[in-house]
């Protein structure tokens, strides 16, 4: 029997003369993205108390993120990687913060205790994505991006996504007052959910249950200035001035 290596070429179908090549190629590239990376890192902000990993160090940390408990009538995904690319930052203990927002261009953030936001949560368009190794609490939430939560979410009022290629992966339970997805924004409740209002722009998201405005139009349970619920800086600035996006709380 051959080597670990020329038994893996063998399976590839690639010479092994040519396996220290494509070897010294995947290295080539990894390098790469670690310069990318770290130059990331050097010019973006950073998040209270965070420090910036390595890619490789943050893939390390990602490996202990098991979605293996997912409920299987839930739709959705989880992929690492998405938590990598342009750069990482990490909070190493439990983080409370007043009004959090996670800018454009920005780096992703892992959390590995809780996060707690005494006001609004937003993630811009663009932004990078959060993962919280524990609970999540908010008083509203406002996404156009990608959130991971392993423990609980509570959010007090408004959890309102808009994003069609990020979703919101929640394990733990998840309770809201309002849960709102624009443009299918998906969430998955894979620990279940308690929401007492939950709307669906677009009308046919997965996981929803069907229940779109609970029979209601979108005009009667929102304030008008909502307009078509696809603007999250409006969403955000309406969840800033009055609390609410509903008619009645």
């Amino acid at each position: 029997m051959g080597s670990l290596k020329d038994e893996l070429a063998k399976k590839l179908n690639v010479p092994v003369d040519q396996q220290s090549s494509l070897d010294a190629k995947k290295f080539a590239r990894e390098a790469a993205k670690e310069r990318a990376a770290a130059e990331h890192a050097a010019v973006a902000s950073r998040y209270p108390g965070a420090e910036v990993l390595s890619l490789a160090q943050a893939r390390e940390l990602l490996a202990k993120v098991d979605p293996t408990t997912a409920n299987e009538e839930i739709d959705g995904v989880f992929d690492p990687e998405t938590f990598t690319l342009p750069s990482v930052q990490r909070v190493k203990e439990a983080m409370v913060v007043d009004e959090f927002r996670l800018p454009p261009s920005g780096s992703n953030l892992v959390v590995e205790g809780s996060l707690t936001v005494n006001g609004v949560l937003k993630q811009d368009f663009r932004a990078g994505g959060l993962l919280v190794l524990g609970d999540l609490v908010a008083d509203h939430i406002v996404t156009t991006g990608e959130i991971a939560c392993t423990g609980a979410m509570t959010v007090q009022g408004v959890l309102y996504g808009n994003c069609t290629n990020y979703g919101t992966n929640v394990w733990g339970r998840t309770r809201a007052k309002v849960v709102m997805s624009a443009k299918e924004h998906l969430f998955s409740f894979w620990g279940g959910q308690d929401v007492d209002v939950l709307i669906d722009v677009y009308g046919d998201t997965p996981n929803l249950d069907g229940r779109n405005y609970d029979g209601k139009t979108m005009g009667e349970i929102l304030i008008s200035d909502v307009g078509d619920g696809y603007d999250e800086d409006v969403v955000f600035r309406l969840l800033k001035e009055r609390g609410t996006i509903l008619r009645s709380t």
